[in-house]
């Protein structure tokens, strides 16, 4: 996947749905995003599929009939990359403004904190995790 993949937001929502189910045919794609199925909403849906495999961010299983597409990066990363991109168009690149914003504004439970909160421990030094550790 290319670092700067802009996608729009009818092949997000496919991404959303492969993420959320692992594997799915165009068919189940389009039951779910478009019930009314009609041949427009097949072609959509077809479109969207080719565009997400082009920007290689789908895989297409073609030994299964119907063919199954399932994701090739994770939500987790794809959404890592977005921010990153986003960064560097808003803030030169910095994090540290959204992060701030984030935890002054409440938007964050107490768990997301403990869990940003271990994600940061592991990445200190050792020496500054153990000088943490005594201080409590």
């Amino acid at each position: 996947m290319s670092k700067h993949t802009p996608i729009s937001d009818g092949e997000l929502a496919v991404m959303r749905l492969i993420w959320k189910e692992g594997t799915l045919s165009s068919r189940a794609i389009m039951e779910q995003l478009y019930p009314a199925c009609t041949p427009s909403d097949h072609a959509t849906v077809h479109s969207l599929l080719k565009r997400l495999e082009k920007k290689d961010l789908v895989i297409r299983d073609r030994q299964t009939h119907p063919h199954e597409f399932s994701a090739v990066v994770s939500q987790s990363e794809f959404a890592g990359h977005q921010f990153v991109d986003l960064a560097e168009k808003v803030t030169d690149g910095s994090l540290a403004p959204f992060l701030s914003h984030l935890i002054q504004s409440d938007s964050l439970s107490r768990s997301q904190l403990d869990e940003l909160r271990e994600m940061l421990d592991a990445r200190s030094p050792k020496k500054n995790r153990k000088s943490n550790q005594r201080k409590k």
